[in-house]
């Protein structure tokens, strides 16, 4: 499995102790799946967050958990689309989802 995302993530500093942040991340990009004898790409997006505390002006450590959704089959299971005054569609994607959970811990050098 392949994954090719885009990240965004946002800090947040915790005033009550000293060199703590927290974020929440969301990345959205495509995940390559490949087996013996298949092989697909699909969108895929995340979601996360995280705590970083540093330790010095150069050195932290960080630890972040995120959820992976792939949606495996899509499929439009309806769609309307609006009159001329309002404009737009509006479609529902039915299809199975698998889902991927990633946790990690590691430090942070700042150069």
């Amino acid at each position: 499995m392949n994954q090719f995302h885009a990240d965004f993530t946002r800090e947040f500093v915790v005033p009550e102790v000293k060199g703590l942040r927290s974020f929440l991340t969301l990345s959205a990009g495509a995940t390559h799946i490949a087996a013996a004898h298949d092989a697909f790409t699909r969108f895929s997006f995340g979601f996360g967050a995280g705590l970083k505390q540093f330790l010095g002006s150069r050195l932290a450590v960080r630890a972040e958990a995120n959820w992976l959704p792939i949606l495996i089959e899509p499929e439009v299971g309806a769609w309307a689309c609006g009159t001329l005054a309002v404009g737009g569609c509006f479609v529902v994607l039915n299809g199975r989802l698998t889902q991927q959970f990633e946790v990690s811990v590691g430090p942070v050098l700042r150069f």
